[in-house]
């Protein structure tokens, strides 16, 4: 952000950061002014970036991303050969990356995705009725559909909001229903 907003007479005055959505930062942006100075957190947080500033350090994080992916499509193939039926928790734009991802590993690609994942079920009522188009066209459901007819498993799509879904879906767990988080380590919660 630093050079494009230096090209515009602005500046970052300060930075605070945050775990909401899987992590992000909040920066303050004001005119530069001769004689101010920006909080030390924004020299500390540009320490702390410029330590992540190697390739081999970006090489190695896409490895790992790529390697639980791998689990989470390899587990999903096997849900499909056992006729279990398995929906994705969360019609998002983060979703449909996550299953264009996921769908490389498998023979079929994003095409194979609506046979191994019928549903992808959404809470914002704006979306049901819709289909996730980028991946594969699968169809849209409430919550509330999902509740009444449960499938085996539900792949969480925001990973990163992982406790919520624990806590608004504790009775699918308890009866014996799968959660599986495809990141930061593909793990499957739940069953009996």
């Amino acid at each position: 952000l630093i050079p494009l907003l230096a090209q515009h007479g602005l500046e970052i005055k300060d930075v605070s950061f945050s775990s909401f959505n899987g992590g992000c930062f909040r920066t303050v942006v004001g005119h530069l002014h001769p004689g101010t100075q920006p909080s030390p957190r924004v020299s500390q947080a540009l320490t702390e970036e410029n330590q992540f500033l190697r390739l081999d350090i970006w090489r190695e994080w896409g490895l790992q991303v790529q390697q639980e992916l791998k689990k989470t499509s390899d587990w999903l193939l096997r849900m499909g050969v056992q006729d279990k039926r398995v929906y994705l928790y969360g019609a998002s734009n983060r979703g449909n990356t996550l299953l264009q991802i996921i769908a490389s590993n498998f023979y079929g690609g994003v095409a194979a995705l609506p046979h191994l994942l019928p549903f992808a079920v959404e809470r914002q009522e704006a979306k049901v009725g819709k289909v996730m188009a980028a991946a594969g066209g699968i169809p849209i459901i409430s919550e509330e559909e999902m509740r009444a007819g449960p499938p085996d498993a539900l792949l969480i799509a925001p990973w990163f909001l992982g406790d919520v879904f624990v806590q608004r879906e504790a009775k699918f767990l308890a009866d014996g229903g799968l959660f599986v988080f495809p990141l930061p380590h593909f793990e499957i919660v739940g069953g009996t």
